[in-house]
C-alpha cells in the first residue's frame, strides 16, 4: 500500500487531470466466483480450508478500508455504492467492469458475460449517488447488447 500511496503522489504532481472523485463498492461478498473464473485468469480456485473464504473476505475488506483512507488523505472524494443485499455478487468490488463515467459527464453501463456480473449493476442507485454530488450524467446504456457482444466475464 505504501508503494501505491507514493505512486498516487507522483501522479498527482505530474498530471493535472486526475479525477477528484471515485466510486467504490465494498467487498462485502468478495470471494471466488466459479462462473467468472472460466474467463478470468486472475481468479484461483478456493483452497481446501473451510474458513479460507471468510479470511479472504476479511482481508479484502481491510485492504478496501485502507484504500479508502489513502484516497481521502489525498483529497479524493470516495463515493461508496453498497453491494446489493438481495443477491450474491462476489465480484462487485470491480464496478469498473460494468460502467464508466466520462469527462463529458456521460455514464456508460456495459454488457457483461456472466449473469452473476450482470446482477452487480445498480444503475438507479449509482445515478442517485452521483446526483448527491451534483452530477447528473447523460446515460448511454450499452448493457442491452450483452446478448450478442458482452465485454467482460
Amino acid at each position: 500500500m505504501e508503494q501505491l500511496e507514493e505512486k498516487l503522489c507522483m501522479l498527482k504532481q505530474s498530471c493535472g487531470s486526475l479525477t477528484d472523485t471515485v466510486v467504490m463498492v465494498a467487498p462485502a461478498q468478495f470471494g471466488f466466483n466459479p462462473e467468472t473464473a472460466q474467463t478470468n485468469t486472475f481468479q484461483m480456485g478456493p483452497a481446501g480450508e473451510c474458513d479460507m473464504p471468510a479470511r479472504l473476505r476479511e482481508a479484502a475488506c481491510s485492504e478496501f478500508q485502507r484504500m479508502v483512507e489513502i484516497l481521502k488523505s489525498h483529497q479524493i472524494r470516495v463515493l461508496l455504492l453498497p453491494s446489493r443485499e438481495d443477491v450474491v455478487t462476489p465480484d462487485a468490488v470491480f464496478p469498473n467492469n460494468w460502467f464508466s463515467h466520462h469527462r463529458e459527464d456521460i455514464l456508460v453501463p456495459y454488457p457483461m458475460l456472466a449473469p452473476s456480473r450482470r446482477a452487480e449493476r445498480q444503475p438507479d442507485r449509482l445515478l442517485t449517488l452521483l446526483k448527491s454530488v451534483s452530477c447528473s450524467p447523460q446515460v448511454i446504456d450499452l448493457a442491452p447488447r450483452e446478448q450478442g457482444n458482452p465485454l467482460r466475464s
